[in-house]
């Protein structure tokens, strides 16, 4: 597991040039609450160094789901943590998290969808 998330970051910072970039991490509930809160997220993954800059939620009417967004900047070393977490839940180790996971740069222009452990888009954004 540790190749692999050790992997995708070299291709981020590859993608991004080496810029700075953010975390955003979409969760789904059934609720219009998130059953746990981010904090308890990023405690059970050992992330303890990180910015929350965003928040926004929406009703998925389509799927009758609620969506929960959170743009978070962290450190390199706290961001192999969400990427090793993210990865995880795809082969049962923990610890693990249940969301989307998307690598936005900071100044907006690129941002790369990491979809499970078979691949990742990169897009890069009109200005």
């Amino acid at each position: 597991m540790e190749k692999v998330s050790s992997q995708v970051n070299n291709l981020i910072e590859k993608e991004f040039h080496n810029s700075e970039y953010m975390v955003l991490l979409k969760f789904e509930e059934l609720a219009e609450e998130m059953s746990y809160t981010l904090e308890s997220v990023m405690l059970n993954l050992g992330v303890v160094e990180y910015h929350v800059i965003e928040t926004a939620s929406y009703e998925d009417i389509d799927n009758e789901l609620f969506s929960f967004l959170f743009l978070i900047d962290v450190t390199n070393c706290e961001f192999q943590k969400i990427i090793r977490a993210f990865l995880a839940r795809h082969i049962d180790l923990e610890p693990y998290v249940m969301a989307e996971l998307f690598i936005v740069s900071k100044d907006l222009s690129k941002y790369a969808n990491l979809y499970d452990d078979r691949g990742m888009d990169f897009i890069e954004l009109e200005k």
